[in-house]
């Protein structure tokens, strides 16, 4: 049953598109708002096959860069949860600040970034390409999500565990590393899945916003930031496309990340508890 209605729902996606695309090459006008800003599916196959090998450096700038800053967003969230439960108080202080550097737009933290990072490399006399640039705003970016997920663990443990490691008078390193941390991986790694949904769209925001560094022209961002500058038909629908790939593609390659760190930590029951049916079939 489960299989049947996955084919069906597959089958119309696929109709729908197919749909879409053939009104899209065929019916509309040469005049339409669609076609005059988007060109037609065959400009679109047509500038995709001649910028071949430029669009895949940039796409593969954009996938590094989404993944090496989810990378560092869950390493980093790690060591501020770490820290946070090493100090008393510490932890609701960390995560407010976190909270806080999701409110400040983009722009901002990428201004910033930018000048702090273009002051460093030109004291250290060094030419770095754009990707090293977006490092930083995409890893503030993709932080929050994991953070306050593992925080949140931490805080819904039972009351019984945490009162008891205190009559205990367990170490507070024991308590951290054997029970705290282990208790908030799962959550931190949701949040981190969560943070992937984003990734590739903080990619080509950070990509589009940078100026004056090396590289910021041959950029998914770039071109998606400044579509029509160069009058090249298709060339919107084409990004559009491999940005969209590229982000359903970190997204899972980030569950299964998730499903091998738990069922690594966990153990079998891991792989039962995520499979096992919410609902009997009828």
């Amino acid at each position: 049953m489960k299989r049947s209605f996955n084919v069906i729902v597959g089958t119309s996606a696929f109709l729908l598109v197919v749909i879409a695309l053939v009104s899209w090459a065929n019916l509309l006008s040469a005049d339409s708002p669609v076609v005059v800003y988007f060109g037609t599916p065959r400009d679109a196959i047509d500038y995709a096959l001649s910028n071949s090998r430029e669009l895949a450096v940039s796409a593969a700038k954009c996938l590094l860069t989404a993944v090496l800053g989810l990378i560092l967003a869950g390493v980093l969230a790690t060591a501020l949860l770490i820290v946070g439960l090493l100090r008393p108080r510490w932890l609701g202080v960390i995560e407010r600040l976190a909270a806080i550097s999701q409110t400040v737009p983009i722009l901002v933290i990428v201004t910033i970034a930018l000048i702090v990072e273009t002051t460093i490399f030109h004291f250290l006399a060094l030419s770095v390409p754009v990707t090293v640039y977006c490092i930083v705003p995409v890893t503030v970016g993709l932080l929050f999500p994991p953070l306050v997920n593992g925080a949140d663990a931490v805080s819904r443990l039972p009351l019984e565990l945490r009162a008891l490691l205190r009559l205990w008078a367990a170490p507070i390193r024991w308590r951290v590393f054997r029970v705290y941390l282990p208790a908030a991986l799962p959550s931190l790694l949701t949040g981190l899945r969560a943070s992937a949904t984003w990734a590739i769209s903080g990619t080509l925001i950070t990509e589009g916003l940078l100026n004056g560094v090396e590289g910021d022209s041959s950029t998914l961002g770039h071109f998606l930031v400044r579509p029509f500058s160069s009058g090249d038909p298709g060339k919107m629908p084409s990004v559009i496309l491999i940005s969209t790939i590229l982000g359903f593609g970190v997204y899972y390659l980030f569950v299964l990340v998730q499903f091998a760190a738990e069922r690594r930590l966990l153990g079998p029951a891991a792989k039962v508890a995520q499979t096992y049916p919410l609902q009997s079939d009828p």
